[in-house]
């Protein structure tokens, strides 16, 4: 999932392991993954949905808005209410396994990097490693602007005549955090070294990819407010960033896995 960085925060403790350590850590692991697959991947292809019903909900309390019940369904302030608590639980739910997933899956892939690492770094794996390092530790602040972006658009969409006060002290509220969270993605955007494959002028680094797509909005972007231009401009920067990183790193260790390891793919079914 491009939305997704795997967890490196114990990159200290596997460099003080001994492959004996890290080996039982990497079938341990293998096995929570395959265990918890259906679960894992059923939380990725609910995430979006499940996230921009749950800004939605946002954006109408804010507006003090109702939500039209869907199908034949009498609209109730308790049923609203229901609704939204079911929504925000399935979400809570939804990022504690992604969570899980990312902290397994980073545990176990530091591992299989540090028992390969005489056969198959080069300097480009320990570039893109170092950068999905760096991107983990804006995940926060990635999945925080994906939530404000639909949070502000569905408060566009709710916007009346009668609620242009609570419209425009929200808006001022809702932009100014998603400022700041652009803010810390853009700064480790510029702390990354690899550049990006860029089609078609080439390489670039992620600071400077970034740029061109807020000046370039008007190509791929209808967003009219400068704040989601930026903001989406963000998302875009990081979700490509994460699969070309991920991808530079995958070759290595597929084939470790391979050669080492009898239980092949984590996923069988997926794969």
């Amino acid at each position: 999932m491009e939305d997704v960085v795997w967890d490196s925060s114990r990159l200290r403790v596997v460099k003080l392991m001994s492959e004996f350590e890290c080996r039982a850590i990497v079938k341990s692991t293998a096995r929570n993954l395959r265990n918890n697959s259906a679960a894992i991947q059923h939380a990725f292809s609910s995430f979006t949905e499940i996230r921009e019903a749950c800004a939605r909900f946002d954006a109408a309390e804010v507006l003090e808005t109702g939500i039209e019940a869907q199908d034949d369904a009498k609209p109730t302030d308790d049923y609203s209410l229901r609704r939204r608590e079911v929504v925000q639980q399935s979400l809570v739910e939804i990022q504690d396994r992604i969570e899980q997933f990312r902290r397994d899956a980073g545990y176990r892939i530091l591992c299989i990097l540090a028992m390969s690492a005489e056969e198959g770094h080069t300097v480009e794996t320990v570039q893109a490693a170092s950068g999905i390092r760096l991107l983990g530790r804006a995940q926060s602040a990635h999945l925080e602007t994906l939530m404000l972006i639909e949070k502000i658009k569905g408060m566009h969409k709710f916007k009346s005549t009668g609620n242009q006060e609570s419209f425009g002290r929200e808006q001022l509220i809702q932009t100014q955090l998603l400022d700041c969270h652009v803010a810390t993605l853009v700064q480790v955007f510029k702390k990354i070294d690899a550049p990006l494959q860029v089609k078609p002028t080439g390489d670039q680094s992620l600071g400077d990819y970034y740029v061109f797509l807020v000046d370039s909005h008007g190509e791929w972007s209808d967003s009219k407010l400068p704040e989601l231009r930026a903001a989406e401009s963000a998302v875009r920067v990081f979700r490509e960033a994460n699969t070309q990183l991920t991808s530079q790193i995958c070759g290595v260790i597929d084939d470790y896995t391979t050669t080492h390891f009898s239980e092949g793919c984590v996923f069988p079914k997926a794969a």
